[in-house]
Order: structure tokens, then sequence, then C-alpha cells
């Protein structure tokens, strides 16, 4: 027959208190540690590249300045530039962009935010008119 908590001996309610304490410190470190690797270690990982493959980065119109010099020494081969969004320019920079890219060595493409609010040929017209530089590109759109 087990007795009521205020019942049961001293010595065992300490203990129960002492394991609950060491729980609940243990449990506060591990979801600190997940927390703190969350932050400093995922954000710098890269995995490693297979034979054949390619460090490859895509940009927005808002990600400035970019300094192409120091993406090159990261291994950075090519960049793809989102140039529309569906119809709509969103950056209006891809020129420029493209050629401090070009001129660093990184081989740049055009890209565009497929939209459900416009017809497929309005979306690539209005790429087409966006992107001339797309044109010269070794990259597929």
């Amino acid at each position: 027959m087990r007795l009521p908590h205020k019942f049961e001996p001293p010595a065992r309610r300490r203990l129960i208190r002492q394991w609950a304490i060491v729980f609940v410190i243990v449990f506060s470190l591990l979801i600190g540690g997940a927390v703190w690797g969350r932050l400093h270690i995922l954000p710098n990982f890269r995995p490693p590249l297979r034979a054949g493959e390619e460090l490859g980065i895509d940009l927005k119109s808002h990600q400035e300045p970019i300094d192409w010099k120091i993406l090159r020494t990261q291994n950075v081969r090519f960049a793809y530039f989102e140039v529309t969004n569906g119809t709509k320019l969103v950056n209006a920079n891809v020129g420029r962009q493209w050629n401090n890219a070009q001129s660093a060595g990184v081989t740049s493409g055009a890209m565009t935010q497929f939209s459900l609010c416009a017809t497929g040929q309005a979306q690539a017209d209005a790429f087409d008119a966006a992107a001339p530089l797309a044109r010269r590109s070794r990259l597929d759109p």
C-alpha cells in the first residue's frame, strides 16, 4: 500500500527533489547546446563537394553590396541573379552585378520566380526583356 505524498519519508522526498533538479539541469544544458550549435555551427557548415560539382549561389536584388573577389576565394564558381518575379522586374541592377561577377571570374546566369498570377508566356517575355545578358550566359535559365 502506497502512502500519500505528505506521508512519504523525508529522505525519499529529498531524493525525488534532487533527481528532478538534476533532470532540469541536464535538459537545460541539452537545449542550450542545441541552440548554440544551431546559431554557431550550422550557419558555417558547407558539405564537401563531390567530383564534378561546383559551388554556386543565387542572389536577390536586396543582397548588396557583394564582394565578388571574396566569393571567388571561397570557391564560388557561378551565380544566378533573380531578375524577375512573374512579370515584375525585381532587380534593376542585374547588369552591374553581372559584370562585376564576370570580372571576378564567376560565371553568371539569370533566373525568374514563376508566378501563378500570369501566363507562362507573359513571364517568359518579361524575363527576356529584363535579362538580355542571359542570352550570353553559359548557364541555363
